[in-house]
């Protein structure tokens, strides 16, 4: 009899069969029909040898949900560093805390937005010890060394104190003070090593003078990490072998946009994540750590074929067709990481999917048109 039948993509792993995902079927199948009444018999000669098994048959998935990235892969070390969300008791965004009650008013400002919609402001009202935000819970380990970057905004020249202490404020881990003059935004930047270890230290900034202070992200990294990534992760992965990286997930893939990540890291939007369970540990936010250049470092350094999902339900296709141009011809390096700006014409094999579909490059190039401006206004190759 006539059965009809979906084409699935199917993976071997070491747990089993994983379906990655099936299309309507086009045509019938016809099985020929089965002699129940005769014995069924399945001979297996060991000493013959079947073709290649190919390593990409079983790879690895990095998906930004959960904690795959955030206290996962993530080397980042403080929550909400760049302000998202609504803020709250007390004018503050979520996992930050008041430093100074009295004569300090505290706004999620959205006037004076940096990576996200808006930026943490603190007034110093009156004379005082001032005051400022603070976050627990950071762990701190002797004889490492750690990286500190702040973005701030001042509306008069303001002095402000960074430091590090433990959760009692007995004993002061390291301190940073200058003075910022008015203007734009400012980049301060500096580094120190931890003297003990410490699984509770507390990151204070604080504004000592009468005026406003805009804090626009924070970043606390290990100083080995790799590419804002877990340099001790990473090298467990290499342990693990993995012939083929999958990224940005499989969810996620419909809130992420590749563009906002060639972004400095500092000043990628956060990514609100559309279901809740996706980012349960950070209030359905992502703040985009990883973009395309640090996926294609890590499998550089892993030797992985990265594997790219794209979003075929809500983004245009031309969307998919400029990052696949970005990926294999374009690879325009983070303004923030080379001042050259220096383009990599040596492109790096990848596969394009989604949902267990794999498409190259060229397919893709062939079904799509490409657009005729990358997103930093060069010219498509469609032009060349």
């Amino acid at each position: 009899m006539g059965r009809r039948f979906s084409r699935c993509s199917i993976m071997w792993g070491a747990v089993g069969l994983v379906w990655a995902g099936c299309v309507q079927p086009t045509a019938k199948a016809t099985l020929p029909a089965a002699d129940e009444s005769a014995p069924l018999k399945i001979a297996i000669d060991p000493r013959q040898q079947g073709g290649a098994i190919s390593p990409l048959l079983f790879g690895h998935n990095i998906e930004h949900t959960r904690n795959a990235v955030w206290r996962g892969l993530s080397a980042q070390m403080l929550a909400n560093r760049k302000f998202a969300g609504q803020a709250g008791v007390g004018g503050l965004a979520a996992h930050w805390l008041a430093v100074g009650i009295e004569g300090v008013d505290f706004t999620l400002d959205s006037k004076e937005p940096f990576a996200a919609a808006q930026s943490q402001r603190v007034s110093i009202l009156k004379k005082g010890p001032g005051g400022g935000i603070a976050q627990n819970g950071i762990h701190l380990k002797a004889g490492v060394a750690y990286d500190v970057r702040l973005w701030l905004k001042v509306d008069h020249e303001l002095r402000v104190l960074t430091r590090l202490c433990d959760a009692l404020d007995q004993r002061i881990h390291h301190q940073h003070a200058g003075s910022l003059v008015a203007g734009e935004w400012r980049e301060q930047h500096f580094t120190f090593t931890a003297g003990q270890t410490d699984e509770s230290a507390r990151f204070e900034i604080i504004a000592q003078e009468v005026g406003t202070l805009w804090i626009g992200a924070i970043s606390l990294l290990p100083a080995d990490h790799f590419h804002g990534m877990r340099r001790d992760v990473v090298e467990r992965l290499k342990e693990m072998s993995v012939p083929l990286l999958r990224w940005p997930g499989g969810n996620f893939t419909r809130d992420y946009r590749w563009e906002q990540g060639l972004l400095p890291v500092d000043r990628r939007p956060p990514i609100r994540a559309a279901a809740s369970t996706t980012l349960p540990f950070t209030e359905s936010y992502d703040f985009h750590e990883i973009g395309t250049d640090e996926f294609f470092a890590l499998c550089q350094e892993l030797k992985s074929v990265p594997s790219l999902t794209i979003n075929m339900a809500d983004a245009p296709p031309e969307e998919a067709a400029a990052w696949v141009q970005y990926c294999t011809v374009l690879r325009i390096r983070n303004r923030a990481r080379s001042a050259r700006n220096e383009v990599i014409r040596n492109p790096i094999e990848s596969s394009i999917g989604r949902s267990g579909t794999r498409f190259t490059p060229i397919g893709w190039a062939r079904l799509i048109p490409m657009p005729s401006r990358m997103p930093d206004g060069s010219s498509s190759m469609r032009e060349r």
